[in-house]
């Protein structure tokens, strides 16, 4: 689902912009894992991973801070991006899969969409939830 939810993104981006050459996009992307109690940076190499905290602000919201947010320009690199956070995910053998994924992870994609002196923001969370075996 994932690839193909971002993949449309960008072409709905691509074709805008043939309508509207004013228009500009700024991506970018963050994949956090949540693996017994424990938040980790999916986008961050192993091993230099540092403890992250969910806070909430009154006007941001829900966030986390020190995660990484990279910025993308097309499909490609965030396939690259999320290819490469899945490897990092907590993964163990179940009786029903060899490679089970044991933790949760929300994958974030954030588009700012300026035209002009109007700015428009959004926000996607794509969420994974662990299996049960039970």
């Amino acid at each position: 689902l994932l690839p193909r939810v971002i993949e449309g993104m960008f072409i709905r981006m691509d074709d805008s912009k043939k309508d509207n050459p004013d228009i500009t996009y700024q991506c970018r992307t963050s994949y956090l894992e949540i693996y017994n109690e424990q938040l980790r940076d999916l986008l961050m190499p192993p091993g230099e991973s540092q403890k992250l905290e969910i806070r909430q602000h009154p006007k941001l919201g829900i966030y986390v801070p020190g995660l990484t947010e990279t910025p993308v320009a097309n499909y490609l690199e965030v396939k690259k991006l999320q290819e490469f956070g899945a490897k990092c995910r907590s993964v163990a053998a179940t009786s029903m899969n060899d490679r089970s994924s044991r933790s949760h992870c929300v994958f974030v994609f954030e588009m700012v969409c300026k035209k002009g002196k109007q700015q428009l923001f959004s926000k996607v969370n794509l969420v994974d939830l662990a299996g049960s075996e039970r």
